[in-house]
């Protein structure tokens, strides 16, 4: 990595959870410590887009011109995996069920459903804004991703998208369900074909786990 000359050696940085007061102190105790690269904006989605398609870029302008000026590269994070509380607030369906069937609340991390399309529309816009705005930024040396999978959910959304790529895998022509239907204690999945809405039988639940069939593990 030629922004970063060599081993890159450094960690998360979360200015925007700071007062602005600090960040030259930060700076300085950075280059002190022989850090060259830090990985930014990881949580930063509520500070970045605080109302629906208002934007605050400005503290994360200075801070990464800050960084640039001291010789510390960026890891620029996309901030997906902290969706703001307006989001969650208007659209309580982003909140991914957990294996329980209880919603996962607001106030953690991975707070998100990734089969939700409400939430993959907006964590696609957020992403593209920062890299339209600090692709060429000269501090920028690698963009961060995630480094957590998941989260597993057990929404509606993800129930029809496994049902649609269920049926791509399992039927053949001229034998449309076959393969579908199991007898095994009455959980035969019938009436997954069309006209059901999102390939969903209405009689079944959401897939997840089940206490009966992991006691036969025990």
């Amino acid at each position: 990595m030629d922004r970063v000359g060599g081993l890159a050696y450094g960690g998360d940085y979360n200015p925007e959870q700071w007062d602005p007061g600090v960040w030259r102190e930060d700076v300085r105790l950075m280059r002190e410590a022989g850090v060259n690269l830090v990985s930014l904006g990881v949580f930063a989605w509520a500070s970045l887009e605080p109302e629906p398609g208002t934007y605050a870029f400005g503290w994360l302008d200075e801070v990464m011109d800050l960084l640039h000026e001291n010789g510390v590269a960026v890891n620029l994070a996309t901030p997906t995996a902290a969706p703001p509380a307006w989001l969650t607030h208007r659209h309580p369906e982003v909140l991914p069920v957990m294996a329980d069937g209880e919603r996962f609340g607001f106030g953690n991390r991975l707070h998100y459903d990734p089969s939700s399309p409400i939430y993959r529309e907006h964590a696609a816009n957020i992403t593209r804004r920062l890299a339209e705005r600090y692709s060429f930024h000269p501090a920028l040396a690698m963009w961060h991703i995630s480094n957590e999978y998941g989260p597993t959910a057990y929404n509606a959304a993800a129930s029809a998208g496994f049902r649609r790529w269920l049926k791509s895998q399992i039927r053949r022509p001229g034998d449309p369900q076959r393969g579908v239907d199991h007898p095994l204690l009455g959980a035969g999945l019938h009436g997954l074909g069309p006209g059901r809405g999102a390939g969903r039988a209405p009689h079944l639940d959401e897939p997840r786990p089940h206490p009966g069939l992991q006691a036969l593990h025990l």
